[in-house]
């Protein structure tokens, strides 16, 4: 597995990227090109496409084609299947192929679609329409590639704390909240464990969240450089597995622990919760992941985005549908629908907070963030095999996390060495 998908897929669980999917091509029928619309204006007659690929989480996707065609009544949004190979070469054909105009982007995709010639520059576009690219915040600065824009992100993939509330008031703890500490983790997994009934305090989704999260706090979006913050994460990782015990045995697939009850709090990607709250009837809950003493208390979370097809006939109407989608009303559409928007202002928390089903407490404090955002050129695709490996022993009890840590920073520096 490439190291691009095993970001994906082994740290966040995340949504599936333009490089994945199933699905076969199908014929479709030549378009003419089209001129986007005037501000506000309407037309009659047939509706016209814009095709996404959709590989993009489907909950994002749905609020945003509703929002966009009910603004402009005269287009649709077609989702296509995504290309059941993940090869460039299959990638381009079937873009090409199914006369897809937008494409669904990640943090770790961006670089090699645009590497493969699959992206059309945004620039052009954002420079004619005046585009408040600004209004995405700081962050998105560092989102280009080449010095150009590939892509615009509409939305982040954050990881938050879900909590068991049942389990917190059977043991009479007061339930966390934004502020609390990695200590006060500690305490709290502890207190809630009970290995004679077989329950226990906290586990992540994968081992690998838990010192992603804790060392990404510790040493800023650079910290698989530092071997301090990694040591560090990987001893906090092997405290709560095998000095106290109030971790659950290394993680095996198929396994329910939390959605079961059997763990209380568990680290996890925001959109996990809106899907267990609508499948479970537990009572669960939501915050902030801890923050380290003296810190920020800024937590990683990676963008989502959507960018123009080389392959598009009519880039200046896929063009309008990126922008509508990573400005303030689809921020707003994906609020509503219970997705974290990239854009924030007043207006985007009050539709967070205002849509229905009405949220939880802690779910309602989720969209002020802080999120730490990291420019594109600060993710070391060579670290995260060493550090999956490195997580594994010490979660298994395989190695010290001394041992662990030390292993790791050797292959780190020969992964480094070959790179270049």
């Amino acid at each position: 597995m490439g190291t691009c998908r095993r970001l994906t897929l082994v740290i966040l669980t995340a949504v599936a990227l333009a490089l994945t999917g199933a699905g076969c091509a199908k014929k479709v029928p030549t378009r003419k090109v089209l001129e986007p619309p005037a501000e506000g204006q309407s037309q009659t007659g047939e509706k016209r496409s814009i095709r996404v690929l959709s590989s993009m989480d489907q909950q994002a996707l749905n609020a945003l084609a509703s929002a966009f065609e009910n603004r402009y009544p005269q287009y649709r949004i077609e989702r296509v299947t995504p290309y059941a190979a993940p090869t460039q070469e299959g990638l381009k054909s079937h873009l090409e192929r199914e006369q897809v105009d937008v494409l669904p982007t990640s943090f770790e995709s961006t670089g090699p679609l645009v590497q493969a010639g699959l992206l059309a520059p945004l620039d052009p576009f954002i420079k004619k329409s005046k585009y408040d690219v600004e209004g995405l915040g700081p962050a998105v600065a560092g989102l280009r590639v080449g010095g150009k824009f590939y892509d615009l992100p509409y939305g982040l993939l954050a990881m938050v704390m879900m909590y068991n509330v049942e389990r917190y008031e059977s043991a009479k703890l007061p339930l966390p909240k934004p502020g609390w500490t990695w200590e006060q983790l500690r305490d709290d997994a502890k207190r809630l464990t009970n290995q004679d009934l077989n329950l226990f305090g906290f586990s992540p989704a994968e081992p690998l969240h838990l010192p992603y999260v804790w060392g990404a706090q510790r040493g800023g979006a650079r910290w698989l450089d530092d071997p301090n913050s990694v040591a560090e994460a990987l001893r906090y990782l092997a405290t709560l597995t095998h000095t106290d015990r109030s971790m659950p045995p290394p993680f095996s697939p198929g396994r329910r622990d939390f959605e079961e009850g059997r763990v209380a709090i568990s680290l996890r990607p925001v959109f996990a919760f809106n899907y267990m709250t609508q499948q479970s009837q537990a009572k669960f809950d939501v915050t902030l992941p801890p923050a380290l003493p003296g810190g920020t208390g800024e937590t990683l979370a990676l963008p989502l985005g959507l960018g123009v097809t080389v392959a598009s006939q009519n880039q200046d109407v896929a063009w309008q549908f990126v922008s509508f989608a990573a400005g303030p009303d689809g921020a707003k559409a994906l609020a509503r629908s219970g997705f974290l928007p990239m854009r924030n202002s007043p207006e985007i928390q009050q539709a967070w907070a205002g849509r229905q089903p009405a949220p939880s407490a802690g779910t309602r404090e989720l969209i002020k963030g802080p999120w730490m955002v990291p420019s594109s050129d600060l993710l070391d695709m060579e670290a995260f095999p060493p550090l999956e490996e490195a997580v594994q022993k010490t979660a298994a009890g395989e190695q010290t996390w001394e041992a662990a840590a030390a292993w790791y920073a050797r292959e780190l520096q020969q992964a480094k060495a070959k790179k270049k």
